[in-house]
């Protein structure tokens, strides 16, 4: 009994270790642009969202919010923000608690290899994550038409998959210049309304 009480145990040990080493990279889907800059990629990705009916309110430029701290990046790094009010309304109005995860975003970068890719939220598992509501429109409505201004963005080619280990035992704790970042819009929020601050 004791020897089936301590595999039992080891087995479960062994399945939580498991997964804290694999949520990470699946939580994020990374695509590589056809595209040669981060500018360029940007702009496709802000004219697919309008498209689709979205609101893009920023694309933040992190290398530029950095520098005004004398941090000097490696490489080019945007934020590209959307917004659909509708879907954040049905999702607020039941979980409010979850307006630290908005406005939606998409990273965009260039790696050391010199290629751009696009790294987003993996809107799908999260909102199983959740279950209610959050994975109604999250998870389901929001993943498809994230997926679908991707896919115009990009190309249909261009398939979700892990880029690189986000585990990183001895990873600096970040940088407090990181919270300014969010404050340069690098463009104009064309409506105002307060209502596009969410997804």
């Amino acid at each position: 009994m004791l020897g089936f009480g301590l595999g039992f145990l080891a087995g479960v040990c062994a399945v939580a270790i498991g997964a804290w080493q694999v949520l990470p990279g699946m939580m994020l889907e990374v695509r590589e642009s056809p595209y040669d800059t981060v500018e360029e990629t940007c702009d496709r990705l802000a004219a697919a969202i309008e498209e689709k009916g979205w609101s893009n309110q920023a694309i933040r430029n992190m290398n530029k919010s950095m520098a005004k701290h004398d941090v000097q990046m490696d490489r080019p790094v945007r934020v590209v923000e959307l917004c659909n009010a509708s879907h954040a309304k049905t999702v607020l109005n039941a979980h409010p608690e979850v307006s630290t995860m908005m406005p939606c975003a998409w990273g965009v970068y260039e790696d050391e290899d010199g290629a751009v890719y696009v790294s987003g939220m993996n809107m799908g598992l999260m909102g199983a994550m959740f279950g209610g509501t959050i994975a109604d429109v999250m998870g389901d409505v929001v993943a498809r038409e994230e997926g679908e201004m991707l896919e115009e963005a990009l190309g249909e080619t261009s398939s979700a998959r892990p880029r690189h280990p986000l585990r990183e035992p001895d990873a600096p704790g970040g940088d407090e210049s990181a919270a300014d970042a969010s404050m340069d819009t690098g463009r104009p929020n064309p409506s105002g309304d307060a209502s596009n601050a969410a997804r």
